[in-house]
């Protein structure tokens, strides 16, 4: 039996079929009810319930220039909130230091300096290290031409010569700054969505498989009408918002999961510690195996899905 979604677009009730629970959505991987909490079927409803609300992102950069996109999503990421690194960014750019050649020390001196967020003084982290990635990462960007001639992929994989930037982030500069659907962020949300959605497999790892779970991720995107860039978004406000629901979902899944490789460690430390090991001046291509679990830095929207059921066993 098909699955019958209603909703409200301002005063009108408007309806979407989806295909039955057990109906195929890809090969391997089943609707699932919309009902249920990270099916692929929920995903499509929750999606469609935003597009009505008005809730869809359109808008992905945080800088107004391919410099100022590098220098926010370098700034963010792995074990730095998405209000503290928005604030790092913006006294960067408010002092002038991102679209000038800027000294290494002045960036570092800035981003020593207390923040003020919400009435609160916060400092920093790693402020040292990414002070040197993106002074190093600025001059790079200087002394490059023709940018804008590269395919969204040819310029994700560009940016992994940046020092600090594997491909995570340098999907997130991408999408942000051509609001791209060609790559994906497949940040540790993401993933955790993905496999219990069963579009990842369960052997797969970001460490190790970033370009295989980018594809899978596109095409499951395309496959329930929603926009890769789109869609990345929601998914990352709406796990990182569940919180310990989605952890435990995920828990109970490596629990049952075959063949689950173990996790290790290094694939938990930030990128100024991990990129120590591989160099940022290999071809782009072999930087793959490499990746940051890091979220993405994305503005927190609204949920519109009520009296939600977790998915059952």
């Amino acid at each position: 039996m098909m699955q019958v979604l209603h909703g409200l677009n301002g005063n009108e009730v408007q309806h979407r079929r989806l295909p039955e629970p057990n109906a195929e959505l890809l090969p391997g991987i089943r609707w699932g009810s919309s009902e249920y909490l990270f099916t692929p079927a929920f995903w499509a409803a929750y999606s469609w319930q935003c597009l009505l609300a008005g809730q869809l992102p359109d808008r992905h950069r945080l800088g107004s220039t391919l410099r100022e996109e590098v220098a926010a999503c370098m700034l963010g990421g792995y074990g730095i909130p998405a209000e503290v690194g928005l604030a790092a960014y913006n006294r960067l750019r408010d002092f002038n230091l991102l679209n000038r050649r800027a000294a290494e020390l002045e960036m570092r001196e800035a981003l020593l300096a207390p923040l003020s967020i919400n009435g609160r003084s916060v400092r920093y982290r790693f402020a040292r290290q990414k002070a040197a990635y993106l002074a190093e990462a600025l001059s790079i960007l200087d002394g490059a031409a023709r940018l804008e001639e590269l395919t969204d992929i040819e310029l994700r994989n560009w940016l992994t010569v940046l020092p600090g930037v594997g491909l995570k982030t340098a999907s997130w500069i991408t999408r942000n700054y051509r609001d791209s659907d060609h790559v994906a962020i497949v940040d540790i949300h993401v993933f955790r969505a993905g496999c219990l959605a069963g579009i990842f497999p369960p052997s797969m790892a970001i460490e190790r498989n970033y370009l295989d779970l980018e594809r899978k991720f596109v095409a499951f995107a395309e496959a329930i009408n929603v926009r890769p860039s789109q869609l990345d978004a929601l998914i990352w406000d709406f796990m990182k918002r569940v919180g310990s629901l989605a952890i435990s979902a995920f828990h109970e899944f490596e629990r049952k999961a075959p063949c689950r490789p173990p996790r290790r460690a290094a694939s938990r430390l930030p990128d100024h510690q991990r990129l120590r090991h591989r160099s940022r001046r290999d071809d782009p291509g072999a930087s793959a195996a490499a990746i940051a679990a890091d979220p993405p830095l994305y503005p927190r929207g609204r949920m519109t899905s009520s009296k939600l059921r977790r998915q059952s066993p």
